[in-house]
């Protein structure tokens, strides 16, 4: 979402360093920490296994996906309609490919859900205060607790693990939903006070209904069991997602015009760029760095490393391509910029040398990656 803000706001050399060093960060930093949680030092045995065909479908569609964008922008020198529709007809073509390739192999229900409650255990862990939290991870949760509060009222829980806190949270959301779209998408924030969008008429009727809708979840639902239209709270929780994330892109983009305009490092094209490959990118992978290493450390290998080259890739296909669509959709020219600096093609030669050492290295060892090969 920091993507699709930036480009429509002539920030594409932001977006394509965000890629970038995306790109670098997690095929690198992040799949280092995968092979390293997935082998022990000295034991042939056990290794960080992948399956050949994924491992060379996601990374041929990765490399295929980031040189289109490149080869578009430099020679051309602005991104057009159907320039933006090439890249995201990449993914696409990626996405059919996987549903029509995808081999379908029943699971057990209890070994289906294992990475996904590992994932979220392993995170829950990190911010949740137990006995053995430190100072630091006290700290940290105390000042992200405002922000996971006002999330926790704004997103409906539709899980089949219901409760009467989920209960009342459900019939809290659809008032929090409101609140924050109209936080997010409203057009009238600039040039009245903070507090003028939410003295609407329109905004006080749109909640006065999210408060009736609230009170009939409540009295038809249960403590004990979710209700039957769980698929209604999902499809509510999505959009008070989306307006959250593209609240969080629009906020992250701000920051980094503010200090690139304080330390002056906008004034030129490769400065502009810098702060999409260094700070926007490191904050972009966080997710990744969590959840990558363990998936892995949870025994599976090779849904952690999937995970390594499948996440740039949506980010390369969608994220670029839906930000350059949007952007020339709503240009008086129909056009999006797109200069390139010196530091975006020092930034490509270091992802395009990660990629390469992996599809080499890789396939020379029987698709099971050495744990030496983390150190490189």
């Amino acid at each position: 979402f920091d993507i699709i803000a930036a480009v429509p706001e002539g920030q594409f050399p932001v977006a394509l360093g965000n890629l970038l060093g995306d790109c670098v960060f997690l095929t690198t930093i992040v799949l280092a920490q995968v092979i390293l949680v997935s082998t022990k030092p000295g034991a042939k045995a056990k290794a960080c296994a992948v399956d050949k065909k994924t491992f060379l479908r996601d990374t041929v569609s990765l490399g295929l996906a980031v040189a289109t964008i490149l080869i578009l922008a430099a020679t051309m020198g602005m991104f057009y309609i159907w320039s933006a529709a090439v890249v995201l007809g990449v993914y696409v073509a990626y996405v059919i490919y996987v549903v029509l390739t995808q081999d379908v192999e029943p699971e057990e229900e209890e070994e289906a859900g294992v990475g996904n409650s590992l994932v979220a255990s392993e995170i829950h862990s990190m911010i949740e205060e137990d006995a053995d939290s430190s100072m630091w991870d006290r700290i940290q949760s105390g000042l992200v607790y405002p922000v996971t509060m006002l999330q926790t009222v704004t997103i409906a829980n539709c899980s089949h693990e219901w409760s009467r806190n989920r209960r009342m949270i459900a019939s809290v959301a659809p008032m929090g939903t409101v609140f924050i779209v109209t936080l997010d998408f409203g057009t009238y924030w600039t040039g009245g006070s903070p507090y003028d969008g939410f003295a609407r008429l329109s905004f006080l009727v749109m909640m006065g209904a999210a408060a009736a809708l609230g009170v009939a979840i409540w009295f038809t639902s249960t403590d004990g069991r979710a209700p039957r239209y769980s698929l209604a709270l999902l499809l509510m929780s999505n959009v008070a997602t989306i307006a959250w994330l593209d609240l969080f892109g629009n906020e992250i983009v701000a920051l980094l015009q503010v200090l690139g305009a304080l330390s002056q490092i906008s004034r030129k094209a490769s400065g502009t760029a810098l702060l999409g490959y260094l700070p926007l990118a490191w904050v972009n992978c966080i997710g990744d760095f969590i959840a990558d290493p363990a998936v892995a450390k949870a025994g599976y290998p090779a849904m952690g490393v999937a995970s390594v080259f499948g996440s740039p890739l949506l980010t390369a296909g969608v994220g670029i391509g839906f930000a350059a669509l949007l952007g020339c959709l709503t240009s008086a020219h129909g056009t999006v910029s797109t200069p390139l600096s010196s530091i975006v093609w020092i930034s490509a030669g270091a992802f395009g040398a990660s990629l390469v050492s992996s599809m080499v290295v890789i396939p020379r060892n029987g698709y099971c990656i050495p744990r030496r090969f983390s150190l490189v």
